[in-house]
């Protein structure tokens, strides 16, 4: 359940969007369903970790308290606090899949990743990839998180993971950095909040890594809401 999308395929630094939904049962399985990652620059400056440092501990009982394997790790929603499981029964659920000349979308149902103490009534992630030839990379990406919950208010937030210099500007958006390349991004839910968490030295396969997450939340428990992110490169600035 993959999307793979790219503003200009012949322009191998153009804007590059790779979605997934899928199960949390997977062959060496990360808790993942609904993550995504955009490469521009040549460089992904939204990133996956990758695999975690392969020690007895990584392959045991303790696996998705790792960074590298846990949602934690992922660019993924955080409802009411409670992050993705493990299991086939963990799972994302295909909505809507389309491919144009303007717009790739990706639309998820992202309930079942969860467990019961969510509260989930509706959450889906819609992620879109639009081309716009006048953009430095070639377009932007869209992400949309709908959200409901059962029995009450919750809390809601939508992370972005990134190995580059996360910085907050004017106006709550947000500027990451990476060696090569940029990308602006900016959460267009007016009451919404962001904060950039640090993780020094994260272990993993290809050896230690400082991580960024960066947090779009709400301050306030809602019933019913939605967070809209828009992520545009930034080259020309780095």
């Amino acid at each position: 359940m993959w999307m793979i999308s790219r503003a200009c395929p012949a322009d191998p630094g153009a804007l590059v969007l790779a979605a997934k939904g899928g199960h949390n049962d997977e062959m060496h399985n990360h808790n993942d369903a609904g993550s995504f990652i955009i490469h521009a620059g040549r460089e992904d400056l939204i990133a996956d970790p990758g695999a975690g440092h392969y020690t007895l501990g990584y392959f045991g009982p303790m696996r998705y308290e790792h960074f590298a394997a846990s949602s934690l790790g992922h660019s993924v929603p955080v409802p009411n606090g409670q992050l993705q499981q493990a299991g086939r029964q963990f799972a994302a659920r295909l909505l809507e899949h389309s491919a144009g000349e303007e717009a790739d979308v990706l639309r998820l149902d992202l309930r079942a990743a969860y467990p019961a103490e969510a509260r989930l009534e509706l959450l889906e992630r819609r992620i879109a990839l639009h081309r716009h030839a006048g953009l430095p990379g070639g377009g932007w990406v869209e992400l949309e998180d709908r959200f409901a919950f059962q029995g009450g208010p919750g809390s809601f937030e939508s992370a972005l993971i990134t190995f580059g210099q996360a910085a907050v500007e004017e106006e709550g958006s947000v500027l990451i950095r990476g060696e090569r390349a940029g990308l602006r991004v900016r959460c267009t839910t007016g009451n919404a909040g962001v904060r950039v968490e640090h993780y020094p030295a994260v272990d993993l396969a290809e050896g230690r890594r400082d991580a960024c997450r960066v947090v779009f939340f709400l301050p306030e428990p809602c019933r019913s809401g939605c967070l809209r992110i828009e992520m545009a490169p930034a080259i020309a600035e780095i």
